[in-house]
Order: structure tokens, then C-alpha cells, then sequence
């Protein structure tokens, strides 16, 4: 495919003119690895992610956000291909580090959560997803509040997108368990929150 074909070229060529370990050549390999991820070639994209991952834990700390990002996006292609057991790991190390590295009310934190929370409950631990799923949607209420005041309309509404997303996701966690008080709880306030931001 012709998208596919540029970036290995644009790959190649920052390899030849940055050497293979710079991190102008994680970038592309992160966006080559996107592409491969959206097309469902998730065993190509494996690869790249992992030696992204290795030049930004050279060329940065090992517990920088961008390590966490791509710990987070390689999760993504192992729990796509059902290997649940090798994206965990990924997806806990990513939230340690954005525990520390970001601010409480960071829109990447609250992803990570939702990310792990959804992982959890594919494999059947409902209890511990409930309750990533619940520090997630504060998490979103609080990046909200303060990314509102300051971002563009479009970066809003994209953000805004991205959060009633996760909130679905809760919403659906806690309806497929609704004798569960706790559930229950997340339900209403994931509605309550999205009808206060519609009115």
C-alpha cells in the first residue's frame, strides 16, 4: 500500500541521515506502527513498537511519558490480538509512570486507566476494572474542568469525544453488573457527568 511505502522510505531515509537510533526514527516508527495497527497487521506493527520503545528508553529516561505512550500503544496491539497476559504488564508500567510523571488531571492518565480497566475486563477481573474504570472517570471529570477553560473548541471537542468514549465503556461495565451497588454508582455518575456537559 502507498501510505506504507512512504513511511518505510522516510524510515530509511532518517536511518541513513540520523543513524538508527535517534529519535526522529522512533517517531516514524510510531506512526508506521499506526498505520500497520489500524489496517489489523498487528503482528507487523509488534516489532516496530518494541524498537521505538527501545530508542526512547535510550535516548530518554526510562520513566519519561512518551516510554509511557508507547508502552500503552504496543498494549494496544497485544490486547487486540488477544494477548492479554503480555499487554498487562505494559499497560501497568505506562500507569506508574504517568502517575508520576503527569498531573492528576492529565487526559493520557485517565486513558491509561480506562485502558487497563477495559483489559481487566476481558479477562474476566471485573472487580479491579470497576474501580479503574471509577478513578478514571474522575480522573476525565478533573481534566475537563481544567482543559476546558483552556483549550481550542476543536481540542475540546476532540477531548470530549475521547472522554464519552470511556464513559460508554463504564457505563457498559456497570450495566453488565447491575446488582453490584458499586457499579450501580459509576452508571449514574457517568450519566449525571455527560448530562451536565450537554446542558
Amino acid at each position: 500500500d502507498r501510505a506504507e511505502s512512504l513511511y518505510r522510505r522516510t524510515l530509511l531515509i532518517r536511518e541513513i541521515a540520523l543513524g538508527p537510533h535517534h529519535p526522529e526514527v522512533a517517531l516514524t516508527l510510531n506512526d508506521l506502527a499506526a498505520l500497520l495497527g489500524a489496517t489489523g497487521a498487528y503482528d507487523r506493527a509488534e516489532p516496530l513498537l518494541r524498537r521505538e520503545l527501545q530508542i526512547q528508553e535510550a535516548a530518554l529516561d526510562p520513566d519519561h511519558p512518551d516510554v509511557a505512550t508507547t508502552l500503552n500503544n504496543l498494549g494496544d496491539v497485544l490486547r487486540a490480538t488477544g494477548a492479554y497476559d503480555r499487554a498487562e504488564p505494559l499497560y501497568r508500567r505506562a500507569l506508574r509512570i504517568q502517575e508520576t510523571a503527569l498531573n492528576p488531571a492529565h487526559p493520557e492518565l485517565a486513558a491509561s486507566l480506562g485502558r487497563l480497566a477495559a483489559l481487566l475486563d476481558a479477562v474476566g477481573r471485573s472487580e479491579e476494572a470497576l474501580a479503574l474504570w471509577w478513578r478514571g472517570v474522575e480522573c476525565a471529570e478533573r481534566t475537563r474542568r481544567l482543559f476546558g477553560a483552556a483549550a481550542t473548541e476543536a481540542r475540546f471537542a476532540t477531548f470530549l469525544g475521547t472522554q464519552a468514549a470511556g464513559e460508554h465503556a463504564a457505563l457498559s461495565l456497570a450495566l453488565a453488573r447491575s446488582q453490584d451497588v458499586a457499579a450501580r454508582r459509576l452508571a449514574l455518575t457517568a450519566v449525571l457527568l455527560q448530562k451536565g456537559r450537554a446542558l
